[in-house]
C-alpha cells in the first residue's frame, strides 16, 4: 500500500471519532442491557390522551352550563305553556257552561211555545164565530163563507192554515186572489179579488163568459152587457169553468185587449158591441149606436189606426156604414164608406 492511501485512511478515522465526540448523548437511542427505556412514542399518545381528557372535560363543564341555562328556559317556557292551557281550559269551561245555560234557556222557550201553541189550538175561546167578507162583488158573503169550509164555533182560529182556505176559495173561477186576516179573539177576515166579466162568446146555443185573462168564469143563456167575440176556435171544443180557452184565443184576446184599452183611450169604448177575430189579418170591431163597422187590420199600428178611427167616427156620426183603417197608415189615414155603396 502506498503512502498516500494510508495517509487518506488515518484522515477519515480521525474525522469519523471527531465526529462521535460531537454528537451529544441521547439515552433514548441507546440500548442498555438489562434497563427497559420507554420509547417517545409512548410518550406523545399519553400527551395526546391528557389533551383529549382536558377537552372532553372542558366539553362537559360547557355542556352543564348551558344544560343550567336551557333547563331554566325550558322551565320558564313550561310556565307560560302552563298558564296558557289554563287559560283555554277556563275559557272552554266557561263557553261550556254558557252553551249548557243557553241550551237550557232554549229547550223551556220551546216547551213554553209548544205549551202555548197547544193551549191557542185547543182552548175554546178561540173558536171562530164571526167570518168578515170584502171586495166580493159577484159573489155573495155566504158563497164566499161555505167556500172556505169553515165550520162555525167548531173551528180553531189558529188551527186552521191560510194556504188551504185560499185554495178552497179558488174553486169558485170568479175568486182570482184572497187575503186572509186573524181577528182575536174569534173573527176571521178575508179579502176577496174576483174576476170580472169582459167578454162573451155564443157556445152551444148559450152564452160562455171570459174575464180579460181568457178565464172561463161562467156558462149561462142569459146574453150580458159586455163585448162579444166571434170567431173564437175555443168555442167549438168542451169548455171547462175555471180554465182558460187555447192558446190560439189567447194570442187573439191579447189583441183584443190592446184594441179595447186604446178605444177606451179615445172614449170610445162604450160604444163597442162586436168584435171579429176569426181573421187575424183583419180584426173588426162593431159599433153598436150608430151601426158602424171598423176594420182595424193585423193589429199592427194600434195607436194611429184608433184615433183615426175616432176622427172618422166623429165626422161620420149618425151615419151608417163601414170604416176602413186596415191600409197603410204613412199613405192613408183612412176612410169612411157609408151602408148600400160598394168599394170601388
Amino acid at each position: 500500500m502506498s503512502k498516500t492511501n494510508k495517509k487518506a485512511s488515518n484522515q477519515n478515522k480521525t474525522r469519523k471519532s471527531n465526529r462521535k465526540k460531537n454528537e451529544k448523548y441521547n439515552a433514548d437511542n441507546e440500548i442498555i442491557i438489562g434497563v427497559t427505556t420507554k420509547p417517545k412514542e409512548d410518550e406523545i399518545q399519553k400527551r395526546q390522551k391528557k389533551k383529549q381528557q382536558q377537552k372532553r372535560q372542558t366539553i362537559h363543564q360547557a355542556g352543564k352550563k348551558t344544560s343550567k341555562k336551557t333547563g331554566k328556559q325550558t322551565n320558564q317556557y313550561r310556565q307560560k305553556t302552563n298558564s296558557k292551557t289554563s287559560k283555554i281550559l277556563k275559557e272552554t269551561e266557561i263557553k261550556r257552561v254558557n252553551f249548557r245555560k243557553t241550551l237550557i234557556g232554549m229547550v223551556v222557550l220551546l216547551m213554553f211555545v209548544i205549551g202555548g201553541g197547544i193551549y191557542l189550538t185547543t182552548t175554546p175561546m178561540f173558536n171562530i164565530a164571526n167570518i168578515e167578507v170584502e171586495g166580493n162583488e159577484k159573489l155573495s158573503n155566504e158563497t164566499c163563507i161555505s167556500l172556505t169550509k169553515i165550520e162555525l164555533d167548531n173551528t180553531n182560529l189558529f188551527a186552521i192554515t191560510k194556504n188551504n182556505i185560499i185554495k178552497n176559495l179558488k174553486e169558485n173561477a170568479y175568486v182570482e186572489n184572497a187575503t186572509i186576516t186573524r181577528k182575536l179573539p174569534n173573527t176571521l177576515h178575508i179579502s176577496i179579488t174576483e174576476r170580472k166579466v169582459s167578454y162573451q162568446a155564443e157556445y152551444n146555443k148559450e152564452y160562455v163568459y171570459l174575464d180579460e185573462q181568457g178565464h172561463v168564469l161562467e156558462i149561462g143563456g142569459k146574453k150580458k152587457n159586455v163585448i162579444q167575440l166571434r170567431g173564437l176556435e175555443s168555442t167549438s171544443e168542451p169548455l171547462v169553468v175555471g180554465k182558460r180557452v187555447n192558446n190560439e184565443d189567447l194570442k187573439k184576446l191579447d189583441t183584443v185587449l190592446k184594441i179595447v184599452n186604446y178605444c177606451n183611450y179615445n172614449l170610445i169604448k162604450n160604444t163597442i158591441t162586436e168584435i171579429d177575430v176569426s181573421n187575424t189579418k183583419n180584426y173588426t170591431v162593431c159599433f153598436s149606436k150608430d151601426g158602424q163597422t171598423a176594420y182595424l187590420g193585423d193589429g199592427s199600428n194600434l195607436s194611429e189606426r184608433i184615433l183615426n178611427l175616432k176622427t172618422i167616427l166623429e165626422k161620420e156620426k149618425g151615419n151608417r156604414g163601414e170604416i176602413f183603417v186596415d191600409g197603410d197608415m204613412s199613405k192613408i189615414n183612412g176612410y169612411f164608406r157609408p151602408s148600400g155603396k160598394e168599394e170601388k
